[in-house]
């Protein structure tokens, strides 16, 4: 199989993991098989890429000198993780889905028959950064900005794809940026999607 480009940024990872342990904390990989049994329970597929990234860490985060100090002076890893970009492992999107599932955030009277956020990353700031529901025909979706004071018609493209936005994460040392918005929204590209799906089962 052809390695997928996000491997290389993984090996990355690895390697920042263990030259800058006390700035890095990432959980173990996610089994296989774990994935599996969550996307059947849920009923959504998560972007091969994000995938791929369980796959060596369920989920952690990089933080900058203050925020590891935090943890080293204070013992204080919860404050120093809400203060930095933190990938969510299963059991954290599992929580945070059903959740936003059950009230149907941010829909009010759209309903879906599968809630189509799936929420994968808080920023530094509190901010959810969310796949959409169906995937491309890539098994891909765009990064989106779940911005709190906006609604999904609102909520724009950050990044192509999650390969794009973890380069930028990891060779920003745990930076990325969260002002550009780009089209599609998340409510068009989730449109679209279900569009496409739709015309293959009646073909």
């Amino acid at each position: 199989m052809k390695p997928h480009r996000i491997e290389k940024t993984i090996d990355l990872l690895h390697k920042k993991n263990e030259e800058k342990s006390e700035n890095c904390f990432f959980n173990e990989c996610a089994q296989t098989m774990d994935i599996i049994d969550f996307e059947a329970d849920l009923g959504i597929k998560l972007p091969l890429s994000y995938i791929i990234f369980l796959e060596s860490f369920d989920g952690g985060f990089m933080c900058g000198n203050y925020e590891a100090k935090m943890v080293k002076e204070n013992n204080d890893f919860e404050g120093a993780k809400w203060n930095s970009v933190s990938f969510f492992g299963l059991e954290e999107i599992r929580k945070i889905y059903e959740d936003k599932s059950l009230m149907n955030w941010k829909l009010f009277d759209t309903k879906y028959e599968v809630y189509p956020f799936i929420p994968f990353c808080r920023t530094s700031i509190g901010e959810l950064l969310i796949f959409a529901n169906p995937l491309s025909k890539e098994r891909e979706s765009p990064v989106f900005d779940a911005f709190h004071e906006e609604f999904p018609n609102d909520w724009g493209m950050l990044f192509n794809n999650f390969t794009e936005l973890f380069e930028a994460y990891v060779n920003s040392n745990g930076y990325i940026p969260t002002t550009s918005y780009d089209k599609p929204t998340v409510l068009e590209f989730v449109e679209t999607q279900k569009m496409y799906d739709e015309s293959k089962l009646k073909d």
